[in-house]
């Protein structure tokens, strides 16, 4: 998918062509007057593609070019669709790991509800330029990209044809993973990271932009980042592309397509290993298995459970952390996990984090007991200038409202929040401790 805001960015047109931007801050917004779709050469793109990725379409995909508000529309539907699809318990489960993950979010200081309102409020209005529907065989290219830059909605289709070609070979495309599910997450990145390389060399052999690849994804970090969002949040629209493309760059210069086509046979299992390409296919972890239920009592419901990644980690930090120390202090990432709870009868207007009636276990498994002890002191600067931690006593971190704890056994770290010191100590101490 080729997206143009923050939540979900893409390898946007200045990257790589120096194109314009679809503006405005909904899609609603058209830049040009709806008009006639203007004719893309589809058949070239497509066995262009074909001949970069050395790989044949089974079934050449649809592709139709629609205004930005009806392509919205059409991503909306997409949504409704797999969101009809849960049910039952599993619709329960999503819901309740949504609202979890949102919890730890704010906790940490990733997010903040009232002073990132208006970013939050933008990423629901996210300008798509082109997107891959693998249910219904079908690409969407936004009308507008077309008229301001013929050769821009060109490379976009380049992109969007690589996704399905892959798809088509390979199976099991990612479209838009949610943080906090690190397998899913990496295997998007490969996804876009493979087409983004794709696109650059599109752009490279048929367009006439200069090269050397790595000059060209040099910049894409630059400009999938939104200057107005929080660090952290910028790390996940960064990722996929940025990371992914580094990733897919890497592979292709060890071993050409054939490296990549191994990958996609054999997907990163974690972000871990699409920031160190080094680790992978070998990227096996152990998820910390844990919970704290039996410390909590009677008052209190498990919301939910889940992955917590390299980039969730990195995401963390740089809340509060530059670039450079973050990305250190997350270095030597094995495992992690949450639990978050919510304290039966809270109040449904209570807005996250509240608090007074939640509480989350994080726990990492780091390579070494300096790296562990390292992560749970980045963690502690970056809570005191992400979400207003005071310094305590004990490993304790005092919030208005609540308290954190951290503990570190060896190469273990966790960090747990609640409503008080002696409650987040107990959490944290529960624990594992390997």
């Amino acid at each position: 998918m080729r997206k143009e805001a923050l939540g979900a960015a893409a390898v946007v047109a200045a990257v790589l062509g120096g194109a314009s931007l679809i503006g405005g801050s909904s899609t609603e917004d058209a830049i040009v007057p709806e008009a006639e779709a203007t004719s893309l050469p589809v058949e070239q793109v497509a066995a262009r593609v074909e001949e970069i990725r050395g790989l044949k379409f089974k079934e050449r995909p649809k592709v139709k070019v629609v205004a930005a508000k009806d392509l919205e529309k059409e991503l909306k539907g997409v949504e409704r669709e797999a969101a009809r699809e849960l049910k039952g318990i599993a619709k329960e489960r999503a819901e309740s790991l949504a609202i979890a993950s949102e919890l730890v979010s704010t906790m940490t200081g990733l997010i903040d509800l009232e002073r990132d309102k208006e970013v939050l409020k933008r990423d629901g209005e996210v300008s798509v330029a082109g997107l891959y529907v693998p249910e219904r065989g079908r690409i969407y290219i936004v009308e507008e990209v077309v008229q301001q830059n013929a050769e821009e909605g060109e490379a976009v289709l380049a992109h969007e044809m690589a996704h399905a070609l892959e798809d088509q070979t390979f199976g099991g495309f990612e479209r838009d993973p949610k943080p906090f599910a690190d397998s899913s997450f990496a295997r998007h990145a490969l996804h876009e990271g493979s087409a983004t390389l794709t696109e650059v060399l599109y752009r490279i052999k048929f367009q006439g932009v200069p090269g050397p690849v790595d000059r060209t994804l040099g910049v894409v970090r630059k400009q999938t980042t939104d200057t107005k969002a929080p660090p952290g949040m910028n790390v996940f629209s960064q990722f996929p592309y940025a990371d992914g493309g580094k990733f897919a760059a890497d592979l292709y210069r060890e071993g050409g397509w054939d490296r990549v086509n191994r990958a996609h046979q054999k997907p990163p299992k974690t972000t871990a290993a699409v920031l160190h390409p080094g680790a992978w296919p070998e990227d096996r972890h152990e998820r910390p298995r844990f919970t704290v239920a039996d410390t909590l009592d009677a008052q209190w419901d498990r919301l939910g459970r889940a992955d917590v990644g390299e980039v969730d980690t990195l995401a963390m930090l740089r809340a509060g952390l530059p670039d450079r120390e973050a990305r250190a202090a997350a270095h030597g990432w094995e495992a992690g996990r949450f639990e978050a709870y919510v304290r039966k009868g809270i109040e449904s207007s209570c807005e996250p984090p509240c608090r007074p009636d939640t509480a989350a276990v994080i726990v990492w498994r780091m390579a070494d007991d300096a790296q562990a002890k390292a992560l749970n002191a980045a963690l502690r600067t970056s809570l005191g200038k992400a979400a207003g931690a005071k310094p305590k006593d004990g490993g304790v971190l005092a919030f208005d409202g609540g308290a954190a704890a951290q503990v570190h056994r060896g190469r273990v770290a966790v960090l747990a929040f609640a409503p008080s010191a002696a409650e987040a100590t107990k959490l944290a101490e529960a624990a594992p401790r390997d």
